[in-house]
C-alpha cells in the first residue's frame, strides 16, 4: 500500500462523567491535522476502556476516488 499508515496523537484529554472529548492531530496519507473526538470512558474488570469515534472529510486528506459511492464524511 502506498499510504499504509494513519497515526491519531492525542492532546489535553479532560473527562466530563463518562464522555471524554479527545482532541488531537491525525495524520493520514501525507496530511495531518486537527481532529476532535468523543470516546466513551467504562470500567472493565482490568481497568478502563476507551472507546473513541471521530468523523473526517476524506477530502480534507487528499482521497477523494470513490467519494460519490462511499461519500466524504466517515466515522
Amino acid at each position: 500500500a502506498r499510504f499504509p499508515v494513519m497515526r491519531f496523537e492525542g492532546a489535553d484529554v479532560l473527562r466530563e462523567g463518562e464522555t471524554v472529548p479527545v482532541p488531537g492531530t491525525l495524520a493520514l496519507r501525507d496530511r495531518t491535522l486537527p481532529v476532535t473526538g468523543t470516546a466513551l470512558l467504562r470500567a472493565a474488570a482490568d481497568g478502563l476502556t476507551l472507546d473513541a469515534r471521530t468523523e473526517i472529510s476524506r477530502a480534507a486528506f487528499g482521497m477523494a476516488a470513490d467519494a460519490p459511492v462511499i461519500g466524504d464524511q466517515v466515522v
